[in-house]
């Protein structure tokens, strides 16, 4: 499986073993419609990025044949929901106030374009049918 740089550096012109401050301020030049854009080439083929509807089926290989069984969702607990959190928490026993890998603040607000919103919604229209989250236009 592929990094997620590995699959948008080529299309920020970003090539291997170059400095990491010239790596640096290309992301920084980078703006958030061009990466919405960017992700329709790279989304399947990073897991972070892919569509969730996708892991609901386990994969199983035998003999160079792929079997892809669905796996039944009974609840899908979302985290911005302070209840689900709650529930995850007494199941699991952690504590969901620790944030790991987050990014704490950001420089400047994101602002979506309408095409920006066209994109994000073809990718991910079946995971907010699925996941039942409103599609923004």
């Amino acid at each position: 499986m592929a990094r997620i740089t590995e699959n948008i550096f080529p299309y920020l012109g970003v090539e291997e073993n170059i400095p990491l401050e010239i790596i640096k301020n290309k992301l920084k030049d980078t703006t958030f419609s061009n990466m919405v854009a960017l992700l329709a080439n790279v989304y399947m083929s990073d897991e972070h990025l892919r569509p969730q509807y996708m892991k609901a089926r386990l994969s199983i290989r035998i003999f160079k044949i792929t079997i892809r069984v669905p796996i039944r969702i009974r609840k899908v607990y979302k985290l911005e929901s302070l209840e689900d959190l709650s529930i995850l928490k007494e199941i699991f026993g952690i504590d969901t106030e620790i944030k790991v890998n987050a990014t704490l603040k950001t420089l400047e607000k994101l602002t979506w374009t309408q095409q920006d919103l066209q994109i994000i919604n073809k990718l991910y229209k079946r995971d907010f049918e699925r996941f039942k989250y409103d599609i923004r236009n």
